[in-house]
C-alpha cells in the first residue's frame, strides 16, 4: 500500500474500487478540471463512462468527511482513507455502490421481506427520535407488504418525504452491505490491492460561501441576538456540514455597510442573504448601491427576506440595481437549502418553494408555491453567531399563534406575497399558519449552546409559548420543564427564562367547573416552569377598556385579565405587560378607563411606556377596518410597514399629539435607560437599579398627563388645561433628564462604557433640541408626527 504523507499533501484524494479509465486519465489529474467546488471529482470527468456521481457524508472517529461514489469506485479524502481499516473500507464501498444503484432509475429489484421489515422498524424508531425523519407506526404498517418500497416512498410529499426516502435508501444499502460482509467475510488485502490512484496536488475542500447580513434600525437598539439569520445559519450548517461556510454580519450604521464592500477579497460570497427588518431601508439602500457597482458581486445570488420583503416584495424586485434579486417569503429554511442545491446543480429556481423572482426570459414576476414547514422536522438549532452575555438572548420553541388579534400580522404573513399584481388573489389564511412547535430536543440543544457561552438568561420569544390549554399542550410544557431542570443540573447552574403568553392562557374567570380545572392545570404548569427557571412572563393585556379590547379582537374579559395577573403575582413571577393606549377609535371615556386600570393594578412596574399608540401595519384586519371607516390618512411609511391615521375623537387627537410632541425628544434617553434596565433581570447593579427606577418615574409622568387631560376633556375644558398640563409635564421630564446627567457625572455608568457614551449623546441632543438649537436627533431618523407610522420599540 502506498504511504500517505499528511504533512506534504494533506488534501489528496484517494479512489477506492474500480474507477473508469476516464476518471484517472491525465486530464483528471489537473486539479481545477478534475474536482468540483467541494474538492471531489467533477461530473464531467467521467460522464460518458460511468453513472452520475453522488456525494455522501460519513462520520469516522468523531470527524465528518465527504466522499463520493460513481457506482464503481468510492472517492475519499485521504484523511478518511487513512483512518479506516481495510474491512471498514470494504464495507463502505459496498454500502456506497448499493446505495448508488438504489438512487438511480435502474432499481435493483424488489426489497426482500426480511430487509423490508428491518428497514420499516428502523424508520419507525428514527421517527420517535427525530419526528419527520422516519415513519409513523401506521405508515410502516401500510408499507409492510410493499416489495416496491422505494417506489411507494416516492409518493410521500415535499422535502420531508424526500428525506425519508433518502433514509430508507441508506438503510437498505446498509442491510445489503452487512449481508455481503457476513457472507464473504473480511478480506484484508482486497480493497487495498484494488487501489486505483492517488491524485496528487489536489485542491483543498472549497465549501459554498454564504453570508447573512442582518440590518438594525438606527431607531431600534440591538437588544437581542439576531435569531432570524441564526436560525437559517444553524439549519444550513446542520444540514450540509463542511459543504458550506457561513458568516453573519450585523449592520446598524451606514459606515458599517461601507466596510462590507471595502474588504480586500477577490470574490464575493456565492449567496448573500439580507434580513430586512423594520426601520432599515436607508441601510439596505446603501448596501444595494454598493452591491450594484461592485463587480465581485455579479456572480452572487442575492436573496432578501424578513418583514419588509415579505410584505413588499415588488419594492425589491422592481429595483433596477438588483434585477436578479430573489425574495424569500415566510419561513426561509427550505429556501436557503434550495439555493445551495441550485448552486450544486441539483435543482432549478422554479422548483424552490416560497420565493418570488423576476424571470430572466420574460421579465415577469414569478411566485413559486407557498408551503408551510413541519417544525419538528427541522432538527438543527440556531447557530448562536450573535449571542453574548449581557443582552437578551432569544430562543424559539414554536411559531405562530392560536389567536387572531386585529393589529397583528402573524396570521396573514403566509399569504403576504399574493398582493403582488397579476400573481393571484389573496386567499384565506392557511390553517397551518397556526401555532406549531419545534422538537424539544432541538430546543434543549439550543439552550446548551447558550450555556456553553456563559449565557443562563434566556428569552423564549414565541408569539405564544403554550399553544393553548389542551392536555397535549400541557404535556409538552411538563416535558419542557423537566428537560430544562435536567439541563440546569447537568451544567450546575440556575437558568432564568422569560416566556410570552396571554391572559386567556394563564387564567380565566371560573365560570364553569371545566374552566376552573383548566386554570388549576395551568397554575401547576407555571409552578413547574418556575421550578425549572421561569423568572418573567410577558403577558399581552393591551387594554383596560372592554370596548377597546373588542376592537383588537381580544377575547378575554377584564375579569379574565385580572385573574391572570393574580395568578402570576401569587407565583411571585416578574411580569412584563403589553399595552396599546391609543387607537384611532379611542374615546375619552376609554382613555380614562385605561389610565384607571393602569393605576389600580400597578402596571407601571410592568410597562414603562404606557402612552404607546397603535401601529397600523400592512396585512392586518384593523388596517382594512380603518380604511373602510375613512380613518387612514393615505400616508404610508414603508420603512416601518405602517400607515398613518387620524383620530375619530378630536379631544383624543389633541391629547395624543401633546403626548407625542413632548415624549419624542426625550424618548432616546429613556429608551437607552430601558435597554440598561433589561440587560439583567435580577438587578443588584446600581446602574440597572437606577435605570429601572427612572423609566418607571418617566412612565408615571405621562400617566399623570394623560389622566389630567382626559379628565379635562370629559369636563369640556381641555382647551384651557392643555397648555398648563403640557408645560408641567415638560418640566418634570427635564428634571428626570437632569437627574440622569448627574448620575453619569457621578460615574454610575462608568463600568458600562458604551451605554454611558450613548446616554451622553442622547442627553446632549435633548438639550440642543430643548433650547431650539437642533431640529432633531443627529444621525437618527425621527419617528413621524403622524400617528401610526412608527413607534418606539418595546
Amino acid at each position: 500500500m502506498p504511504e500517505i504523507d499528511h504533512a506534504s499533501s494533506p488534501s489528496r484524494l484517494v479512489i477506492v474500487g474500480d474507477p473508469p479509465a476516464q476518471a484517472v486519465s491525465d486530464g483528471c489529474l489537473q486539479p481545477r478540471r478534475a474536482v468540483d467546488s467541494a474538492g471531489l471529482p467533477a461530473r464531467s470527468a467521467s460522464a460518458s463512462h460511468c453513472q452520475a456521481l453522488r456525494r455522501y457524508s460519513f462520520r469516522c472517529k468523531g470527524i465528518d468527511f465527504l466522499a463520493a461514489c460513481d457506482g464503481n469506485a468510492l472517492y475519499l479524502r485521504e484523511q478518511l482513507f487513512s483512518e479506516l481499516a481495510t474491512d471498514e473500507l470494504r464495507q463502505l464501498l459496498a454500502f456506497a455502490t448499493y446505495y448508488h444503484s438504489l438512487t438511480n432509475e435502474d432499481r435493483s429489484g424488489p426489497v426482500p421481506a426480511a430487509t423490508r421489515r428491518w428497514v420499516l422498524d428502523r424508520l419507525t424508531e428514527l421517527n420517535q427520535q427525530s419526528p419527520g425523519y422516519g415513519l409513523t407506526p401506521r405508515q410502516a404498517a401500510e408499507l409492510a407488504f410493499a416489495e416496491d418500497l422505494l417506489d411507494k416512498l416516492e409518493l410521500l410529499p415535499g422535502t420531508i418525504g424526500r428525506q425519508i426516502r433518502t433514509n430508507a435508501g441508506y438503510l437498505i444499502a446498509e442491510r445489503r452491505a452487512s449481508d455481503l460482509r457476513r457472507r464473504d467475510g473480511p478480506d484484508d488485502g482486497l480493497l487495498r490491492n484494488r487501489l486505483g490512484a492517488i491524485l496528487a496536488k489536489e485542491s483543498p475542500l472549497t465549501p459554498i460561501d454564504i453570508e447573512f447580513v442582518t440590518f438594525g434600525s438606527p431607531w431600534h437598539y440591538a437588544l437581542w441576538n439576531n435569531l432570524s439569520v441564526e436560525t437559517l445559519a444553524g439549519d444550513l450548517r446542520g444540514e450540509y456540514g463542511d459543504e458550506v461556510a457561513i458568516s453573519v454580519r450585523r449592520l446598524d450604521r451606514l459606515d458599517l455597510v461601507d466596510t462590507v464592500f471595502n474588504r480586500a477579497r477577490a470574490t464575493f460570497p456565492a449567496i448573500v442573504g439580507l434580513s430586512v427588518e423594520l426601520g432599515t431601508l436607508p441601510l439596505v439602500d446603501r448596501y444595494l448601491d454598493w452591491h450594484s457597482h461592485d463587480p465581485r458581486a455579479r456572480g452572487s445570488i442575492l436573496v432578501l427576506g424578513n418583514q419588509l420583503p415579505t410584505y413588499f416584495p415588488e419594492r425589491f424586485l422592481n429595483d433596477l440595481r438588483v434585477p436578479t434579486a430573489i425574495v424569500c417569503l415566510h419561513e426561509g429554511e427550505l429556501v436557503m437549502r434550495g439555493l445551495v442545491e441550485l448552486i450544486r446543480g441539483r435543482t432549478q429556481l422554479p422548483d424552490i418553494n416560497n420565493v418570488v423572482y423576476r424571470c430572466r426570459e420574460t421579465g415577469a414576476i414569478r411566485r413559486t408555491p407557498l408551503v408551510n414547514l413541519d417544525l419538528e422536522a427541522l432538527p438543527h438549532p440556531p447557530s448562536g453567531d450573535t449571542v453574548k452575555p449581557g443582552m437578551t438572548n432569544m430562543i424559539q420553541t414554536s411559531r405562530g399563534c392560536v389567536f387572531s388579534c386585529t393589529y397583528c400580522t402573524r396570521w396573514s404573513s403566509f399569504n403576504a406575497s399574493t398582493k403582488i399584481e397579476a400573481i393571484g388573489e389573496v386567499t384565506a389564511p392557511s390553517p397551518s399558519t397556526k401555532w406549531r412547535h419545534f422538537s424539544l430536543e432541538r430546543v434543549f440543544r439550543n439552550v446548551e449552546i447558550f450555556l456553553s457561552r456563559g449565557i443562563s438568561e434566556i428569552e423564549f420569544c414565541d408569539d405564544e409559548f403554550f399553544g393553548g390549554r389542551s392536555a397535549a399542550a400541557l404535556n409538552r410544557i411538563h416535558d419542557f420543564a423537566l428537560g430544562m431542570a435536567a439541563i440546569g443540573q447537568k451544567w450546575q447552574t440556575r437558568l432564568s427564562f422569560r416566556i410570552f403568553t396571554t391572559p386567556l392562557i394563564v387564567s380565566r374567570e371560573p365560570r364553569t367547573r371545566k374552566i376552573a380545572e383548566e386554570n388549576e392545570r395551568i397554575r401547576q404548569a407555571l409552578q413547574l416552569l418556575r421550578n425549572a427557571g421561569l423568572t418573567r412572563v410577558y403577558i399581552g393585556l393591551e387594554s383596560g377598556s372592554q370596548a377597546q379590547k373588542l376592537r383588537y379582537n381580544r377575547k378575554e374579559t377584564l375579569g379574565d385579565t385580572l385573574c391572570a395577573l393574580q395568578v402570576l403575582q401569587d407565583l411571585d413571577l416578574d411580569i412584563d405587560v403589553g399595552f396599546i393606549m391609543f387607537d384611532p377609535s379611542l374615546s375619552v371615556e376609554e382613555l380614562l378607563e385605561n389610565t384607571a386600570f393602569f393605576r389600580a393594578n400597578g402596571l407601571v412596574r410592568y410597562n414603562t411606556w404606557p402612552f404607546r399608540p397603535l401601529v397600523v401595519n400592512e396585512g392586518t384586519a384593523i388596517k382594512r377596518k380603518l380604511e373602510s371607516q375613512g380613518l387612514l390618512t393615505g400616508e404610508q411609511e414603508p420603512n416601518f410597514m405602517a400607515f398613518g391615521y387620524r383620530f375619530a375623537d378630536p379631544a383624543v387627537a389633541q391629547i395624543a399629539e401633546a403626548v407625542h410632541r413632548i415624549s419624542r425628544s426625550s424618548a432616546p434617553v429613556f429608551y437607552a435607560l430601558k435597554t440598561i434596565s433589561k440587560s439583567h433581570w435580577h438587578g443588584g447593579d446600581e446602574a440597572i437599579d437606577f435605570a429601572v427606577h427612572t423609566v418607571q418615574a418617566n412612565a408615571e409622568i405621562y400617566l399623570d398627563m394623560m389622566e389630567s387631560l382626559g379628565e379635562a376633556a370629559a369636563m369640556g375644558c381641555l382647551g384651557e388645561r392643555l397648555a398648563l398640563v403640557s408645560s408641567q409635564t415638560e418640566r418634570e421630564v427635564r428634571g428626570l433628564v437632569s437627574q440622569v446627567a448627574r448620575m453619569i457625572d457621578r460615574g454610575v455608568f462608568r463600568h458600562r462604557g458604551a451605554d454611558e457614551a450613548t446616554l451622553r449623546g442622547h442627553i446632549d441632543a435633548y438639550w440642543r433640541e430643548a433650547s431650539g438649537q437642533d431640529g432633531g436627533l443627529p444621525g437618527r431618523q425621527q419617528p413621524s408626527r403622524e400617528f401610526g407610522r412608527s413607534s418606539t420599540p418595546d
